[in-house]
């Protein structure tokens, strides 16, 4: 019996705590917006489709898209190299969740739903997975200073391999994502509207 629980506990590392509490904070902003967005009345005014999601292919709609996304994961990792990043981040996941489903719920009341899939749900496909990843990498980054500087013991290196490699995949993805979005959402809009 001391095995099996020696074993199960050996399993629970630290990133799953951490992918626990930016999933859950991202799911309660999400929960969060969604109950918002419900007792805004006429809440289709607040949105309006943005230039940058369906003015087309070209590149200056394609670097509009990657920054209005990269935005949260550079705060994300800013947030990694800050001694209180442990308790901000999951504080950052719930506003990020909060705005993703407060905006899905504006086209909801705007248009319908699928409108919505059409103009949230490809860049969702690949923007809140790296979003999740480069939380959980800059939690841990963030936590590996805050132990150190609570004990007082010296910081080898605060800065990790891991940290590097996610943050230029995300960096990848986020731009492949914005390339591919700004030339399919516009036409599933088209498709969903019509």
């Amino acid at each position: 019996m001391d095995k099996l629980g020696i074993g199960v506990a050996k399993r629970i590392g630290k990133y799953d705590v951490y992918i626990g509490v930016i999933g859950l904070s991202l799911l309660l902003g999400c929960v969060a917006g969604v109950v918002t967005a419900s007792f805004v009345e006429d809440i289709g005014r607040y949105f309006s489709p943005a230039d940058e999601l369906l003015s087309g292919f070209s590149f200056v709609s394609v670097l509009n898209r990657f920054l209005s996304l990269y935005k949260f994961h550079f705060m994300a990792a800013f947030l990694g190299f800050t001694l209180f990043g442990v308790f901000l981040l999951p504080v950052f996941a719930v506003l990020r969740g909060f705005f993703i489903s407060f905006s899905v719920a504006a086209v909801c009341g705007a248009y319908s739903f699928w409108p919505a899939v059409a103009l949230f749900g490809l860049s969702a496909i690949y923007s809140l997975p790296s979003f999740l990843i480069m939380s959980v990498v800059s939690m841990e980054m963030a936590g590996r200073l805050f132990s150190a500087t609570t004990k007082k013991k010296p910081l080898e290196g605060i800065v990790s391999r891991n940290f590097l490699l996610t943050l230029l995949i995300t960096t990848i993805v986020l731009l492949l994502g914005s390339l591919f979005d700004c030339w399919l959402t516009p036409k599933l809009f088209e498709f969903a509207v019509g």
